[in-house]
């Protein structure tokens, strides 16, 4: 064991170039480094990219609306009786709005005119609602008495501190009949999302927007045949969404997120166009309203006339990255599959026998074991002694 130890620590070992006229044992070489650096390739440069640097993306995006609608003949009424509030012809301003993430559609308009401020019993289906006076109710109580604080706040307003009596049977809640009516022209309007994207560390800005004839698309937005357009009706809004029409949502509203995907490979393309995609918020299956905004109209102490408008609230988001070969992420992708170019001389050399049949000679061919003592003695092995004595006579 000490020996091998020895010899181990005194003997450097270096590879032998050595040259064999095989056509298998070279095809054989030439195959498995072809698969080696195919398979590099695939993996490190084209799945991985690891040549290339990452550049995130910081994007915004305004936009333009464009178009108008009649409301019908069955809204003239309303017209007539809240003209601050109804009109008979909508222009997009009128109906789109702006704001800080994105914009929103004007959907549904309901109006409850001549809400009066009144006292009345709270009802016992709120929590800690029912209180009493008496203080043997209070030791022998089946229910979870509150005290009535003047000035606290409760579901339906403000507590007034005076504990009355009230039951089911005998609660009867009054609600002023309420008017509107849904904007359904509004699902006909045009958006045209303007985008731009800045890249910091790849140091590139590009532009989304689509060139335009006199204000009109030369495209429109389909999420399969043309993702990248940027002009959208709302209708389409919808419809790609997951809803099956503007009709359905309108009544109670919807939030939508439009994500504008930026997936930029700067070495290949001279141009990055973004690809949108509309999702809703809180699912395809939200009951509930899901966005309005309440507007009351005071007209004297105590009395307003409160207007609810639903609509279609979209959140735009950028997200995706840029991508562009740097010197430095180059030479280390390849240094790091410069190691892999070993492997088939390495299987080769276990698969000798496979190739020669005189293994004793081809390993004497392929192994030498060079001593400085030795340092005169020829390097050529198996050399006829004839051709020594030759030599030597003509010496």
């Amino acid at each position: 064991m000490q020996g091998a130890v020895g010899n181990f620590l005194k003997t450097y070992t270096t590879p032998r170039l050595l040259q064999a006229n095989n056509t298998r044992l070279q095809l054989c070489y030439l195959l498995q480094l072809g698969v080696i650096v195919i398979l590099f390739a695939l993996y490190a440069m084209v799945y991985h990219q690891a040549h290339q640097q990452r550049c995130p993306v910081r994007g915004v995006t305004t936009f333009q609306s464009f178009g108008g609608f009649y409301m019908p003949e069955e809204t003239e009424d309303l017209n007539q009786k809240y003209p601050t509030i109804f009109q008979k012809f909508w222009s997009a301003s009128d109906i789109v709005e702006r704001s800080e993430d994105g914009f929103m559609v004007l959907s549904n308009i309901v109006i409850t005119p001549n809400q009066t401020q009144k006292t009345c019993p709270e009802s016992p289906n709120v929590p800690k609602s029912i209180c009493t006076d008496d203080p043997e109710e209070k030791l022998n109580r089946n229910f979870s008495y509150t005290e009535c604080q003047k000035g606290s706040q409760s579901v339906s307003g403000v507590q007034t501190g005076l504990c009355v009596y009230n039951s089911l049977d005998t609660l009867k809640l009054f609600q002023n009949s309420s008017d509107g009516a849904v904007l359904e022209g509004a699902k006909n309007l045009i958006i045209l999302l303007k985008t731009a994207a800045d890249f910091p560390l790849c140091g590139d800005t590009y532009f989304g927007m689509h060139e335009t004839l006199e204000g009109k698309p030369n495209c429109m937005y389909h999420p399969v045949n043309n993702p990248s357009c940027p002009w959208f009706t709302i209708h389409d809004l919808v419809l790609y969404g997951g809803f099956i029409s503007f009709t359905n949502i309108a009544s109670t509203g919807q939030i939508f997120r439009i994500t504008v995907n930026w997936q930029c490979d700067f070495d290949w393309k001279e141009s990055c166009v973004p690809k949108y995609s509309i999702a809703p918020v809180f699912g395809r299956h939200q009951e509930w309203e899901s966005f309005y905004k309440e507007e009351p109209f005071y007209q004297s102490q105590g009395t307003r006339t409160q207007v609810r408008k639903f609509g279609l609230k979209f959140i735009i988001e950028h997200q995706g990255e840029g991508r562009k070969t740097t010197m430095w992420l180059l030479m280390k992708t390849l240094s790091l599959g410069f190691p892999y170019l070993f492997i088939p001389g390495f299987v080769i050399t276990l698969l000798y026998n496979k190739f020669f049949k005189n293994m004793k000679k081809f390993k004497r061919k392929k192994y030498y074991q060079y001593s400085e003592q030795a340092d005169e003695e020829p390097l050529i092995l198996n050399v006829d002694p004839s051709l020594l004595e030759i030599r030597h006579k003509i010496v």
